[in-house]
């Protein structure tokens, strides 16, 4: 087996060194992150768009069934549903829609507080907020969405 060759259009760059951990984030290109085994989606990563999907499908179901209650809920499953494909088509603006995303469950979870007895809304908080710091810290995601990865500080070199 033998082992892949970089893109002829490739570029590889080093951002700067933390002074504390000695770790920089080193930036490829889209085409070289994509080709590489962990630039291709992963079970979590499918597990998210799942969730999305899922969500958005709950959502959509719901307003089928009970009507609009108000603007925030067609808003929230459409966003649902173009994070998801974000997500699932590699494109690096889905992140700013997991952000988003996480802005409207707040405010849904907020606005819902004392009507609803049910635990949904914080659950739906705190899944967002894991899905947004996996999302924005994870190695896999961060090759995905930013082209970039961490390296760590070479053999030898000072404290």
């Amino acid at each position: 087996m033998t082992a892949p060759e970089f893109p002829k259009d490739g570029s590889f760059t080093y951002g700067p060194r933390d002074p504390e951990t000695g770790e920089a984030w080193c930036y490829v290109s889209r085409k070289m992150a994509h080709e590489h085994p962990k630039g291709r989606l992963g079970p979590i990563e499918y597990a998210i768009v799942g969730y999305f999907l899922i969500a958005a499908g709950i959502k959509l179901i719901l307003i089928f069934q009970y009507g609009v209650p108000n603007w925030s809920m067609p808003l929230a499953g459409l966003l649902q549903i173009l994070t998801a494909l974000g997500l699932l088509w590699r494109v690096p603006g889905a992140l700013v829609l997991v952000i988003v995303q996480l802005v409207v469950t707040v405010v849904q979870a907020v606005s819902s507080f004392g009507a609803s007895q049910s635990a949904m809304p914080l659950i739906e908080v705190v899944l967002a907020i894991g899905i947004m710091a996996y999302l924005h810290e994870g190695v896999r995601p961060n090759l995905i969405y930013r082209y970039r990865f961490r390296s760590e500080k070479p053999e030898g070199e000072g404290p």
